[in-house]
């Protein structure tokens, strides 16, 4: 089903919260994720929760992302905020929330990071 990229006013906008995941902070990101799903206003979201387990598996049909229009990505850690979620995303054309691939990437990537705003002529912090 191909998502338009203009939401109907009168109708709520359909959200998945996406949470959890395999890597170490797994337990933070649900409690980032009640957080965030408390604060969005539930009469104009239709919020999902969609939790990845530390095994991998997901709560839905990955398939089934493409029904929303919009994921809010509240993972932590690899496989979450380094760019391979907002890859799959992507690739699934799902609109989302937050830094694109290579941001997501480059940011987790503290050495690639450093690098990069040196290339930029952009100041750092000096490594202790």
């Amino acid at each position: 089903m191909a998502q338009s990229s203009i939401v109907n006013p009168q109708s709520k906008i359909r959200v998945a919260v996406l949470y959890g995941g395999q890597s170490g902070e797994h337990e933070v990101s649900l409690m980032s994720a009640a957080s965030v799903m408390e604060e969005l206003d539930g009469d104009r979201y239709d919020v999902t929760p969609v939790l990845i387990g530390r095994d991998g598996k997901w709560s839905i049909p990955l398939e089934s992302l493409r029904e929303f229009d919009a994921v809010f990505p509240v993972l932590h850690g690899p496989n979450g905020e380094d760019g391979t979620v907002q890859g799959l995303l992507r690739l699934l054309g799902v609109p989302f929330v937050g830094a694109g691939v290579v941001g997501s990437a480059v940011g987790m990537d503290k050495a690639i990071f450093k690098d990069v705003m040196r290339a930029h002529g952009l100041p750092g912090a000096r490594a202790t």
